[in-house]
């Protein structure tokens, strides 16, 4: 696996990108330097801390879209709402919990092929796909830094994964990049946005 690393003033991402057959596989490390416990919206399908072998498929768990000229965005982030759309219910993704000073290492896998994600403008059978190929892949991680307000929930089936309440502070994002080449699949028509 090539690897990649970026630093935000006190949150560091470090991601590696590997490329099988069937799958993107992404592992990373966030490193929490700040003084703040951190809400980070990657909890989705996280493996359990013992386990150290699964790559948890998130196909559908993580927001992709394709930047001219070439790279891929891999997004773990509490989405913005659509500006076109009525929407009825807001989905907060489930979030792990970063103390100051914590490292946070998980990895998941995307299928491949792999096609532009966003759940506000699901696929449908008039939608229109090209082929694209990337040669950069960047992964985003979005968090905010929780107040005393901010409820963390676990999760009964997974306690180290929580749902959020209470207060949400702004969503910051650190990011890491690295030079790999896939085919994506690229949404065409007008009613898509990507994130």
């Amino acid at each position: 696996m090539n690897s990649a690393e970026a630093r935000s003033t006190d949150v560091i991402l470090r991601a590696a990108f590997q490329l099988t057959p069937e799958e993107l596989r992404v592992a990373y490390r966030l490193e929490n330097h700040s003084r703040s416990v951190l809400a980070v919206y990657d909890g989705a399908g996280t493996p359990a801390p013992d386990d150290t072998e699964s790559w948890p498929d998130l196909t559908e768990n993580v927001y992709l879209s394709f930047q001219e000229p070439a790279t891929l965005h891999l997004k773990r982030i509490r989405p913005p709402l659509p500006e076109d759309e009525d929407i009825t219910f807001v989905n907060i993704p489930v979030a792990s919990r970063l103390e100051p000073g914590a490292v946070r290492r998980t990895r998941f896998a995307l299928k491949l092929p792999l096609s532009e994600f966003n759940e506000y403008y699901p696929d449908y059978p008039g939608a229109q796909w090209a082929e694209r190929t990337a040669t950069e892949v960047q992964l985003w991680i979005g968090y905010f830094r929780a107040t005393p307000e901010t409820e963390f929930q676990p999760l009964p089936d997974a306690p180290h994964i929580f749902s959020l309440g209470g207060q949400f502070g702004e969503q910051e994002f650190v990011t890491a990049r690295q030079a790999l080449t896939v085919k994506v699949r690229v949404r065409t028509d007008p009613v898509f946005q990507r994130l």
